[in-house]
C-alpha cells in the first residue's frame, strides 16, 4: 500500500533522532540564556526601583504642588492625571466629587 502523504515510520532512522535532538539541544541552550539574561536584567531593574519610584514621588508632589490653587477639585485632579499623578480612591468614594455633591434647591 503506497501512501499518498509523507509516511510517519513507526521507528525513525539514528540520523532523524539525532537531528531532532540537535534541535532540542540548541533550542534548550536558547531557553537557558535567555532566562539567564532576563534574569540579569531582572536584578538590574529591582536596583533601579527605588530610585526611580522617588523620582515618580518628585513628580506627583511638583504637578500636585503646581495645580494646588485650582479651585475646583476635579479640575485640578483632571490636569494633574494628564502629567501621570494617578488618585486612588477609598471604596465608594465619587471620582468627582462635584458630580457626588446634591444640587441645592432652587
Amino acid at each position: 500500500m503506497r501512501c499518498s502523504a509523507p509516511c510517519v515510520t513507526a521507528l525513525p532512522s539514528a540520523s532523524e533522532v539525532s537531528a531532532t535532538h540537535y534541535a532540542f539541544t540548541a533550542a534548550r541552550n536558547l531557553s537557558q540564556a535567555a532566562l539567564t539574561k532576563t534574569d540579569q536584567e531582572r536584578e538590574q531593574v529591582t536596583a533601579l526601583y527605588p530610585e526611580a519610584e522617588a523620582l515618580a514621588e518628585d513628580i506627583c508632589d511638583t504637578v500636585e504642588f503646581y495645580y494646588r490653587k485650582d479651585p475646583i477639585p476635579s479640575s485640578r485632579r483632571a490636569k494633574s492625571k494628564r502629567w501621570g499623578v494617578v488618585y486612588l480612591y477609598a471604596e465608594g468614594e465619587p471620582e468627582d466629587l462635584e458630580a457626588a455633591a446634591p444640587t441645592p434647591p432652587a
